[in-house]
């Protein structure tokens, strides 16, 4: 676990949260509520490409409820790094904010 500030209080993880609208990339909408431990590499990236909106936001050890850190899944983390990381397909987890955007986004677009 990673100290914060000068109160010290720890970070239980990080969670990724993307803007979601018409301009998020596959590969945000992808990143978009990832849980990821406290030291994971990807946490040190800010932006993942120009005109990203993304943030990290820290979830502390003494928040009454926290979600399971799931990590990056391998086919986003493979990608990560590379010149052109779109995605012709966003990778979602059912029951997700961005896969319950992503349907919508589908049927106004149908």
């Amino acid at each position: 676990m990673f100290w914060f500030g000068k109160k010290n209080k720890k970070i239980y993880a990080l969670q990724r949260s993307e803007l979601l609208d018409k301009d998020t990339c596959n590969f945000c909408l992808s990143m978009d509520g990832i849980t990821v431990s406290a030291d994971d590499e990807i946490t040190k990236v800010d932006k993942f490409h120009d005109g990203c909106r993304g943030i990290w936001v820290e979830i502390m050890e003494d928040e009454p409820e926290h979600p399971k850190i799931t990590g990056v899944p391998k086919e986003l983390r493979d990608i990560w790094g590379k010149n052109d990381i779109q995605l012709k397909n966003p990778i979602l987890e059912p029951n997700s904010l961005a896969y319950d955007y992503y349907q919508g986004k589908k049927k106004s677009c149908d």
